[in-house]
């Protein structure tokens, strides 16, 4: 807004980029892992239906939160199922863990969080980070959570930290914005808001093509999605762009079972 003014165009213009990088990610993420088929349907699936169009057409942060979380579980991936990553990837999964924090709260982190507890909990506790990567994560997190720290303890002291930290769990606990709603809300805003994509991600969600998944991202994009959608639902404030983080995996899962059931096509990239 400084630089276009305080105006619709300056409100909605992030959403509108990140729109393009949503795209340019998911094609990446897809052709690197499975095929640039795969990729390219991924994001056009993803950028085309209704309620990821809209939010980038909004005026809301969501998107770009969202961007952030789902860029540090995805490097977190890489690192828990490859023991010879590079340092790098422990250390990016840290600092777009921490450009969620700051972009809207510990929510980001949080997420984050109980995606790997599911994991390891789900995996016997058969796969666990080294050390080396804990700490290369937490030096990443916290490099970029301090700096806004002491430029915000530097300008307004701890007036505005505990004023924020308050806000988070109030919101959290209580309806402060007025959308009380039913346990099943984020269900139904999600597959009613995602159709197409949530009836083709259907056979996800049981057995039966659970094995052609080639590799584990699925496992972590479900784990994912479940997360979102049960920690949003205990929430008591509902509100409809709570859920859009499984817009994601839902999205992932569409994709693969449409081009599975109606096209065979098979899967050529290789995880690594």
């Amino acid at each position: 807004m400084k630089v276009f003014g305080i105006n619709e165009f300056a409100a909605r213009f992030p959403n509108a980029l990140f729109g393009m990088i949503y795209c340019l990610t998911l094609y990446y993420i897809g052709k690197k892992h499975f095929s640039p088929s795969f990729g390219l349907l991924w994001a056009i699936l993803f950028y085309g239906t209704l309620l990821p169009h809209m939010y980038f057409k909004s005026g809301i942060i969501d998107p770009v939160f969202n961007y952030f979380i789902f860029l540090s579980i995805y490097w977190m991936i890489r690192v828990m199922e490859n023991s010879n990553t590079p340092v790098m990837f422990s250390i990016l999964s840290g600092i777009f863990s921490a450009a969620s924090v700051l972009t809207k709260g510990p929510v980001g982190f949080l997420l984050l969080a109980l995606c790997f507890v599911v994991y390891v909990v789900l995996s016997k506790g058969k796969k666990w980070p080294k050390f080396r990567d804990i700490s290369l994560f937490l030096a990443g997190f916290f490099t970029l959570i301090s700096i806004w720290i002491i430029a915000e303890f530097w300008q307004n002291s701890t007036q505005n930290l505990i004023k924020f930290i308050e806000y988070q769990i109030d919101l959290f606990n209580n309806p402060v914005a007025g959308h009380g709603q039913p346990f099943y809300y984020h269900f139904l805003v999600v597959f009613i808001g995602c159709f197409r994509i949530s009836v083709f991600a259907l056979p996800a969600f049981g057995n039966k093509y659970t094995k052609e998944i080639p590799i584990s991202f699925g496992f972590w994009m479900k784990i994912l999605f479940w997360v979102v959608m049960i920690l949003f639902s205990l929430s008591t404030t509902k509100i409809i762009h709570y859920s859009s983080m499984a817009y994601l995996p839902l999205s992932f899962f569409g994709c693969f079972y449409w081009l599975l059931s109606y096209f065979c096509i098979c899967f050529t990239g290789v995880w690594k």
